[in-house]
């Protein structure tokens, strides 16, 4: 069974969420140790998911220090797209579903550095 972890996340004016990559280095640790529950995650997805977060990573002051963070909903649309470029199982799809809910980008779309990737 899953156990769902709910990720700090920050709501800007706009109404999105973004998630604070510390955040991030969790879930990967979550990911890594998926294996306890069966379930392997490639290493090519986890690099990716860190090239993605450092493409993507904004600076904001939140009143008394800088923090690093994320839009939630495009990582989440590129972990989701990632994991079926490269081939990974029905199974361990779920399973990162399950990890990390909420909206899958915006409208069928999602930023990466200056580019629109659309959701296929």
């Amino acid at each position: 069974m899953i156990s769902k972890t709910n990720f700090q996340t920050l709501e800007p004016p706009d109404g999105g969420k973004s998630i604070v990559v510390q955040e991030v280095d969790k879930l990967i640790v979550r990911m890594q140790n998926a294996d306890r529950e069966g379930i392997f995650i490639s290493g090519k997805l986890i690099d990716k998911i860190k090239e993605f977060v450092r493409r993507n990573s904004l600076n904001l002051y939140d009143g008394e220090k800088n923090i690093l963070v994320c839009c939630y909903s495009c990582l989440r649309a590129h972990i989701m797209k990632t994991s079926k470029e490269l081939g990974l199982s029905p199974e361990i799809i779920a399973y990162l579903g399950d990890l990390l809910t909420g909206e899958i980008g915006h409208n069928g779309y999602y930023l990466d550095s200056k580019k629109i990737i659309k959701i296929s």
